[in-house]
């Protein structure tokens, strides 16, 4: 069973995983990486062809957490050194990327939610809010202290501000729901009750 998963794992790994973990990394490197559907939709099908059974469901479970951390873990090295403007811009700049690293794994395992979560009498909450408890540990909270001196100083301006305000309004959201703009792929969050019926 062990190598069974190890194989599902390099097969999502070699299609797209690797891929959108480079992507928080160094951005859009790849000119077709997030207009081709079809590595997408091998990696979903598989969550969803091998997601019906408990053992292999939690292990994909299990597998969408620590992907999300590996790549919030280095987005957080690769900006922890920095400070003021320069960590002000990329504080946003890597919020954006692992929003989208969320949105495309909520996506992928959105089966092992309506699934898996609902069938082994287990209470979880919403893969996008295991996400976020991941992001805040791993990101958020580590750079909170050097965020907060920058929203209450004088080392960047109000707009600099305001973008980083937003790109954190989220965390306060008691059922937060991510989506993306098809028309630029922007990433946004949004609470359940203001979702659009």
């Amino acid at each position: 069973m062990e190598e069974d998963f190890q194989n599902i794992k390099e097969q999502l790994e070699s299609k797209f995983v690797n891929k959108l973990l480079d992507f928080v990394l160094n951005g859009d490197n790849n000119p077709t990486f997030r207009s081709d559907p079809e590595p997408f939709m091998f990696c979903y099908n598989i969550v969803t062809h091998y997601g019906n059974k408990h053992s292999v469901a939690e292990k994909l479970f299990n597998y969408h957490n620590e992907v999300i951390e590996k790549g919030i873990n280095s987005a957080y090295e690769k900006i922890k050194d920095l400070s003021g403007l320069e960590l002000a811009d990329s504080f946003v700049l890597f919020t954006e990327r692992i929003n989208y690293l969320i949105l495309k794994m909520f996506h992928i395992f959105s089966y092992i939610e309506f699934y898996y979560m609902k069938s082994v009498g287990k209470k979880y909450d919403k893969l996008v809010k295991f996400s976020l408890e991941i992001y805040k540990k791993c990101f958020y909270d580590k750079l909170k202290e050097k965020i907060n001196e920058i929203l209450n100083g004088n080392v960047v301006d109000e707009t600099k501000k305001e973008k980083i305000k937003a790109s954190i309004k989220h965390l306060e959201f008691a059922e937060p729901i991510i989506q993306i703009k098809k028309e630029d792929k922007t990433v946004f969050w949004l609470e359940k009750e203001n979702e659009k019926k």
